[in-house]
């Protein structure tokens, strides 16, 4: 891990990464295969590549002094802003000399089988850890840039799957897990890839990051890494309550069947694909299990994870389409929805319950069928992990 994180703090994500992709059923490979480097096998494109970043870099930092001028910074301001922007066009350069005898980092390796596919998907890991100011366009920039080139060679390299991949089968993708361990980072980070006004260069600009076709990167930002570890603690609370089975092998992720795929056959080996995690819900089916109490057993059921903010009853009625067309609701069984949202809307509970009120009369249900919508369990979860900091630690440690 580089960009200014110190060893403890890097190990927040690591650890994190780690537990998290462990509970949504990835597999890793061994401790020992972990923050290796390997070897460039595109040096001469990645050189050029490099050179034209620096480039672009010039240019845009020209006319983000244009901007502030225009804005009436004063001379010392504008000289200060110029000379941050020169070190690290200078950083830049330095390194491109070495870019002849690169290496690739490597922080993790991370994969799964797709439930409809049946391929292995292994993701190339970058495993940041930053404190909220560290979060900058240019450093989501330089990481984004340098994890394509990772991807690039990996692809292509017998040293890499060698190591990670001894079939050599299945696709290999991009991985940014970026952490924001103090909490403070609220922006959405779709910002950082977008024109302030009219007259602003875009931030982050793709296309001048040159990822090669089918070439796939995935970034888990601050807040989806908030979601994803509510969820996991969260099903610990509802183990404790009775309302989720304690062993691994009696839940799994669920996946409906398509018009032209069908899911690999339930078992508690079914992952979260990455697209799920980042998705706007996410459905988890367990099996019928013996309470903690020994008091009986639960039968089966859906908790379904819900992460948009129920701004209004449309929004939950095309939420309910969906899980009826993932024929949730032919099983009759126990459904229980739990919202995760650190700023819901103030209406939330009442446009769910509207939209369930209007989604049964709408398709004039049986008393039945529509007994299985009003048994429906509906809540929020308050308890939403924001601060990944387990212990005090020297401010000099913090990236």
């Amino acid at each position: 891990m580089a960009g200014g994180e110190t060893a403890r703090i890097a190990e927040i994500a690591e650890r994190l990464s780690k537990e998290i992709f462990s509970f949504f059923k990835w597999k890793t490979l061994p401790l020992g295969l972990m923050n290796q480097n390997f070897d460039c096998v595109h040096k001469q494109s990645h050189v050029v590549l490099k050179e034209k970043q620096i480039e672009n870099l010039k240019a845009e930092y020209e006319q983000l002094l244009i901007n502030e001028e225009k804005k009436g910074c004063t001379k010392e301001e504008l000289d200060k802003l110029k000379a941050e922007q020169d070190l690290i066009l200078k950083d830049m350069s330095d390194a491109k000399k070495d870019e002849l005898s690169k290496t690739h980092p490597v922080d993790a390796v991370f994969f799964y089988i797709d439930p409809y596919t049946k391929d292995k998907v292994f993701f190339n890991c970058d495993l940041k850890s930053y404190k909220q100011s560290s979060i900058t366009p240019h450093a989501l920039r330089s990481t984004l840039s340098s994890l394509s080139q990772s991807i690039h060679c990996a692809r292509d390299s017998d040293e890499w799957n060698t190591r990670y991949n001894c079939l050599f089968t299945g696709d290999i993708r991009g991985l940014l897990f970026l952490l924001n361990h103090d909490g403070n980072y609220n922006s959405d980070i779709r910002e950082l890839f977008k024109k302030k006004s009219e007259t602003d260069e875009q931030r982050v600009v793709i296309d001048n990051l040159k990822i090669q076709p089918n070439q796939v990167i995935h970034i888990i930002d601050p807040a989806t890494i908030c979601y994803l570890d509510t969820i996991r603690k969260d099903t610990a609370f509802l183990t404790s309550t009775n309302k989720f089975p304690h062993p691994r092998s009696d839940w799994f992720f669920y996946y409906p069947d398509l018009k032209i795929s069908r899911p690999i056959p339930d078992t508690s080996d079914s992952p979260a694909t990455i697209e799920m995690m980042l998705g706007p819900f996410l459905i988890i089916k367990y099996k019928e299990f013996e309470r903690n109490d020994g008091s009986g057993r639960e039968k089966e059921g859906f908790v379904i994870y819900y992460k948009l903010t129920g701004a209004s009853k449309e929004e939950f009625l095309f939420f309910l389409d969906t899980l009826s067309s993932y024929q949730i609701f032919k099983y009759n069984i126990n459904i229980n929805i739990r919202m995760i949202n650190s700023n819901p809307h103030s209406l939330y509970e009442e446009n769910f319950h509207n939209a369930l009120s209007h989604y049964i009369e709408n398709w004039q249900l049986t008393e039945d069928t529509a007994k299985i919508f009003k048994n429906i369990e509906f809540s929020l979860v308050e308890n939403i992990t924001t601060r990944f900091l387990t212990k005090p630690i020297l401010y000099r440690e913090i990236a």
